[in-house]
Formats: C-alpha cells, sequence, structure tokens
C-alpha cells in the first residue's frame, strides 16, 4: 500500500497547520488534526 512521506504529506497539510499557528498553541492544534487525518489515511 502506498504511503506517502511526512514530507509529502505536510506539503498537502502545511497550510492547515500554518493557519492554525494563529492561535495560542500552534503546535499542539496542529499535531490534534494531523493525528486525526492521519488516522484516516494511514489504515493499515
Amino acid at each position: 500500500m502506498y504511503k506517502p512521506t511526512q514530507l509529502e504529506w505536510l506539503k498537502e497539510n502545511l497550510p492547515v497547520c500554518k493557519f492554525i499557528t494563529t492561535t495560542r498553541t500552534p503546535y499542539r492544534t496542529c499535531a490534534r488534526i494531523t493525528r486525526s487525518t492521519a488516522r484516516s489515511s494511514t489504515s493499515t
């Protein structure tokens, strides 16, 4: 099964994370989204 590299995945999802960096806890919020999104796409 094809698994996108972290860099590829970041390229796709960076805009979302970037936009969220306007919050108080950018890393946390970004990580939360990353986790939920990765979960659905990385179901091996």
